[in-house]
């Protein structure tokens, strides 16, 4: 697939989250290898710095509950199998 520069999760460069401006990007499915798939298929949202670093750290509730909105955005457009033969891995 050809590079996508939209997410299909928001439109807005803000925080998915809290709503704020000052934001960095976020892929949404994690490991290097499916970054430049994040960044393909547009699964990846706006978050605020802080919010980034507990995702990563201290709230991984919040980073399951994003993997799941992006399938179910993804699914939406491509199909189940489509997401599977991608990413191999069901966040639902």
């Amino acid at each position: 697939m050809k590079q996508r520069t939209n997410s299909i999760l928001q439109t807005e460069k803000k925080c998915f989250i809290t709503g704020s401006y000052n934001v960095c990007l976020h892929h949404c499915i994690c490991g290097t290898a499916n970054r430049k798939k994040c960044d393909e298929w547009g699964l990846w949202v706006w978050l605020n710095p802080d919010v980034h670093h507990a995702l990563h750290t201290v709230k991984p509730s919040l980073r399951y509950a994003l993997q799941r909105k992006a399938q179910e955005a993804f699914e939406k457009l491509y199909g189940h199998e489509k997401f599977m033969e991608v990413f191999h891995k069901n966040y639902l």
